[in-house]
């Protein structure tokens, strides 16, 4: 076994070419990578086209846009998570929730599960609040517009720094 990596700097372009430079120069017969949703996304053409198995071991199924016979999925979707946020969402008599995320086919996942569990709550969403940028989003301004609508709880879906932002 020998392990040939690229470096896909979590650009989809870049993933692309470094998933057509294994498949093409160093004529690998399985990649494990695209980490991201977007960067998954991607490649699935490419994939088909040339026949080569993609493992992914962190895009989540209910993230993907496109499915292929080549591509395996190892995370489990983001659906999983709704019991949780419905027995944390019972501790409120229905519940008013604002869901903060980010507008990627992650973050609208999040969202979609979100929005599920809170009906099954019996609670009501009060705002959804789809952020633009992956990362680096004007987040208090955010829960300024938030705050007066005095929600129960807050569910997010956000990257590192956004979730800095949001905690602090």
């Amino acid at each position: 076994l020998e392990v040939i990596f690229e470096d896909d700097r979590t650009d989809s372009k870049t993933t692309v070419s470094a998933v057509s430079k294994l498949i093409n120069v160093d004529k690998v017969p399985v990649i494990i990578g695209a980490t991201w949703d977007y960067l998954t996304n991607a490649v699935v053409p490419v994939i088909d086209q040339e026949k080569v198995v993609l493992i992914t071991p962190s895009t989540l199924p209910d993230t993907l846009e496109a499915t292929s016979t080549y591509l395996f999925e190892t995370h489990a979707p983001v659906a999983v998570h709704k019991a949780a946020v419905e027995v944390f969402l019972s501790r409120f008599k229905n519940p008013r929730v604002v869901s903060i995320s980010i507008n990627v086919p992650w973050g609208t996942a999040h969202l979609d599960t979100f929005k599920k569990a809170v009906a099954a709550a019996g609670g009501t969403v009060l705002k959804e609040v789809k952020l633009p940028s992956f990362d680096n989003n004007d987040i208090q301004g955010q829960l300024t517009l938030v705050k007066p609508l005095q929600p129960d709880a807050i569910l997010t879906a956000l990257t590192f720094g956004d979730s800095v932002a949001f905690l602090q």
